[in-house]
C-alpha cells in the first residue's frame, strides 16, 4: 500500500507541474540518453554490461519532477532491450536564504524493478553543496520501504561546460567526480531474470 501511495504522489506532482509549467515561461526541461558499458550504482555492479539509460526532467520554481530508466542492451540479466529500473523522483532544491553558496536539496524517490521480479522500495533523501571549486556535497537517503537502512554519500567534481564547439548551441564538456558512500540495512539490490 505504501508504495502505491508513494507512485500515486509522484504522479499526482509531476502532472500538477506541467500543468503550471505549461501556463508559465520559467521551465527547464531536460532529457536525456546516456549509454555505458556496465551499470554501477552505489558502488555495486548491477549490470555488468552495455545499458541504456534515458531520462526526463521538468523543473519549476525549484521544484524538478524526473522520470528515469535503466535498459540491459545486451540481455544477460533479463532479456536485451528491456527496462530491469525505472525510477521516479521528485526534488525540491534551493539556496539557504543569505547564503548564495549553500544549497540544499529535499526530495523522494520511487524504484520500480520491471522483468526481475524485484520488489519496488521508496526513499526520502535531503543533502547540502557548497558551490565553491570542487563542489563538494553530502547526501543522505533513507529507505522507509523494501530495505529500511540509510546511505550517505559524500562527493566532490568539477564540470568543464565547453572544451570544444562547433558552434555556440553545439558542443562537448566534460564532467568530473568522485563519491564516498557508506550504507546501513540491506542496501544491495537483487536484479535476476
Amino acid at each position: 500500500m505504501t508504495r502505491c501511495k508513494v507512485l500515486c504522489g509522484v504522479a499526482v506532482v509531476l502532472s500538477a507541474m506541467v500543468t503550471v509549467a505549461c501556463a508559465e515561461d520559467k521551465v527547464s526541461v531536460g532529457v536525456t540518453a546516456d549509454v555505458f558499458s556496465k551499470y554501477v550504482w552505489r558502488g555495486q555492479n548491477i549490470v555488468d554490461d552495455w545499458v541504456l539509460q534515458p531520462g526526463a526532467s521538468v523543473g519549476y520554481k525549484g521544484f524538478t519532477g524526473s522520470v528515469w530508466g535503466n535498459m540491459d542492451l545486451a540481455g544477460e540479466v533479463v532479456g536485451g532491450g528491456r527496462f530491469n529500473e525505472i525510477d521516479l523522483a521528485l526534488d525540491y532544491s534551493n539556496t539557504l536564504p543569505g547564503v548564495d553558496v549553500l544549497s540544499y536539496s529535499l526530495g523522494v524517490v520511487h524504484y520500480m524493478f520491471p522483468n526481475t521480479g524485484a520488489a519496488a522500495t521508496s526513499e526520502v533523501y535531503a543533502g547540502l553543496s557548497l558551490e565553491v571549486p570542487l563542489s563538494p556535497a553530502v547526501r543522505w537517503y533513507y529507505d522507509f520501504d523494501e530495505i529500511e537502512g540509510s546511505y550517505l554519500q559524500f562527493s566532490l567534481g568539477h564540470t568543464i561546460e565547453k572544451i570544444w564547439a562547433w558552434r555556440d548551441d553545439f558542443y562537448c564538456g566534460v564532467q568530473l567526480g568522485a563519491s564516498l558512500g557508506y550504507g546501513t540495512g540491506a542496501t544491495t539490490r537483487a536484479i535476476s531474470a
